[in-house]
């Protein structure tokens, strides 16, 4: 696969670096004022040029492209790592002793990798693109990727840096040919432009590793003759057999994610959910012919439009950075008035409030407005397109209902009002999670709940009453949540309890000082609650309008949180542990290596993370603060937006 590709898609870039430029005009006397202004309009065209250049290529994209990768400029996105807070973290002293085992002479895996292949560290070789650049995924099926196939294409602008890419690309067909001493090296000419090409042997259609050629100053790398003869052809022609479906989807995307953003990850559901039901229905077909045919009642097809599975018509992810934030888009989009799955993770209304109950001494919290109800019913409905078996299946709902005493729609999802939250707080060893449901019936809600509870006592477990400030907690005792300790092969389930109140119905997952904490703002909601957090206040103005649902995230807490993870995966797996010297048979030490050393002279910890070297409690804090997140529902898609801001940005 092209370096490039490489290099995208291990970039992960987190705040912003550009300078406002705006305040230092106001003193400038009216010539030089017209200058700078002129010379910001220079500016504002060269960064349009580029997003024009991504909207250029797209217009380019094969039939067939099953995904992209885009980059509106690559040096703008290193210039915002640079002054990003994870940059700033992993430059932090202390945080290399921490992370020292996992670097050999000081440098990281990921700089390892790039210089065993190119000569360089991983920054050094993003560096020469100088522009836009764009990872294309065309294939016609699964069976292109086999063989180790890669239909993958990169196209990046070159601007100046043709030699410098050239050089690039030399370096790294050297360190090809190290791994593979019989790979050829050779040049042909496609549509007028000379391709260099790096195959597996010299014969005209053996299988190619790496090609690159330049076309009207756009770099085209891949390792697919198809999709090179596709762009040569396509970047000195300007146009193309392109697709209307991945058009109409960008065209659909942009308003979204207000345009052109620094990074997008997009994927074309259409052609992935097609290539997923053929799988199903060419296994389907294979398993009727065996044994377990009358195992399979329902055709894949079937299944497949039952549970919408088409309606997934594209996803994509996009980063967008200012001086002031960083912005992170989710959208999902399908057809309006969705039937499927995707129809019951929309949210049912835009009048949202926040709730006052969830403290700010949490790691975070949401609200949506959800609908239970309405879930059950769309359940239901996906259920009876699945033909008579399933229709049968359903009306077995009736009788359970009358062995439970009480109807599902009515006394159970109906009793709940369209209103969720959701609080988590605690490290990877002890994680906690309470998500509450804005109850509407109390007297029918608690009786469906105690008929659960007695069912769930025959058998499958009991529920364990307790008491806290007026609230009665049901905790569920079974086999699997004991009190033996968790670890690595002595796995223990979280514990889960139940508390309904007047106005909510709270179930926790894991420890139950999280719903203690929400049960005593119950009673005294005195005190900041996570919303009034300044912080959390001015990124909330800053998302825009209609959302169904908001959530406030503690920046640091998640990032301490995926390095207890590690540190505990080490822990468990035993990476971390010293391995004793290899000895002959008692004649000491044997021809193993010699333990590796640190600065002070004492042998070096081994895996990821040296555990004597780990932070003080306040080291994440200074570098991440809070986010926040809204989730939007317009008529044909889901949209997630994620807005923080350095600690130091406000």
């Amino acid at each position: 696969m092209p370096f490039a590709l490489n290099a995208l898609t291990q970039l992960h870039l987190n705040q912003p670096s550009h300078n406002n430029l705006l305040p230092i005009l106001n003193p400038l006397p009216n010539p030089m004022k017209h200058l700078t202004l002129s010379l910001l309009a220079f500016i504002s065209l060269a960064v349009s040029a580029r997003a024009d250049k991504l909207d250029d290529w797209n217009k380019l994209l094969p039939k067939n492209t099953i995904g992209t990768i885009s980059i509106k400029n690559t040096q703008e996105l290193l210039a915002d790592w640079d002054k990003s807070s994870v940059a700033r973290m992993m430059s932090d002293e202390e945080f290399k002793k921490w992370t020292a085992p996992m670097r050999k002479d000081g440098e990281a895996p990921w700089d390892k990798h790039f210089r065993e292949q190119s000569g360089q560290g991983f920054y050094d070789t993003i560096k020469i693109y100088p522009g836009a650049t764009m990872l294309v995924i065309a294939a016609d099926g699964p069976d292109s990727f086999k063989d180790e196939q890669e239909p993958g294409c990169t196209l990046s602008e070159a601007g100046d840096k043709q030699k410098e890419l050239e050089e690039l690309k030399g370096r790294e067909t050297e360190g090809n040919k190290k791994e593979h001493p019989d790979l050829k090296q050779r040049t042909e000419e496609i549509a007028g432009v000379t391709v260099n090409i790096v195959a597996e042997s010299d014969a005209a259609d053996a299988k190619w590793i790496d090609a690159w050629a330049f076309v009207d100053g756009t770099f085209i790398e891949g390792s697919s003759r198809k999709l090179m003869e596709h762009f040569i052809t396509a970047i000195k022609s300007g146009a193309a057999e392109s697709s209307d479906v991945v058009a109409g989807h960008l065209k659909r995307i942009a308003p979204l994610t207000e345009g052109t953003t620094d990074v997008m990850i997009y994927l074309n559901g259409v052609a992935l959910t097609k290539w997923a039901e053929d799988a199903a229905t060419q296994a389907a077909a294979k398993a009727k012919e065996g044994p377990g045919a009358a195992m399979m009642p329902f055709d894949p097809a079937q299944m497949f439009g039952a549970f919408g599975v088409k309606e997934l018509e594209a996803l994509a992810i996009t980063f967008d950075l200012t001086d002031e934030q960083s912005r992170g888009d989710v959208v999902i989009l399908h057809p309006e008035k969705p039937a499927g799955l995707l129809s019951i993770m929309r949210g049912s209304s835009t009048d949202v409030s926040f709730p006052a109950l969830i403290p700010a001494d949490v790691s975070g919290g949401g609200v949506s407005r959800y609908s239970m109800e309405g879930m059950w019913d769309g359940l239901l409905a996906m259920v009876q397109k699945l033909g008579p078996m399933a229709m049968m299946a359903a009306g077995q709902l009736g009788m359970a209902e009358q062995q439970l005493g009480f109807k599902f729609k009515e006394d159970l999802f109906g009793a709940i009002a369209d209103e969720m939250i959701q609080a988590s707080d605690g490290g990877a060893e002890d994680a906690s999670q309470v998500i509450g449901f804005k109850v509407k019936d109390r007297n029918r809600l608690g009786g469906a709940l105690d008929s659960i509870k007695k069912i769930a006592g025959q058998g499958f477990g009991a529920f364990e009453e307790s008491e806290y400030l007026g609230h009665k907690i049901d905790t569920l005792k079974t086999s699997m949540t004991g009190a033996a300790p968790t670890g690595a092969g002595n796995p223990k389930s979280p514990e889960i309890a139940i508390c309904l109140t007047d106005s909510y119905l709270l179930i926790s997952i894991g420890k139950q000082e999280l719903l203690k904490k929400l049960l005593a703002r119950m009673k005294d909601p005195s005190g900041p609650s996570i919303w009034d957090d300044p912080r959390a206040q001015a990124l909330i103005a800053k998302l825009p309008k209609g959302y169904c649902g908001a959530g406030v995230t503690d920046g640091s807490a998640m990032i301490a949180g995926f390095f207890e993870g590690l540190s505990n995966m080490q822990n468990a797996t035993g990476i971390g542990k010293k391995s004793a010297a290899k000895k002959g048979p008692g004649k000491g030490p044997g021809k193993g290596a010699a333990a590796k050393k640190d600065e002070d002279g004492n042998d070096a910890p081994k895996g990821w993370l040296d555990p004597k070297a780990k932070p003080s409690e306040n080291f994440f804090k200074s570098f991440f603060g809070s986010s926040v997140s809204g989730s939007y529902c317009p008529p044909d898609a889901i949209h997630m937006r994620l807005l923080s801001a350095p600690v130091d940005g406000q």
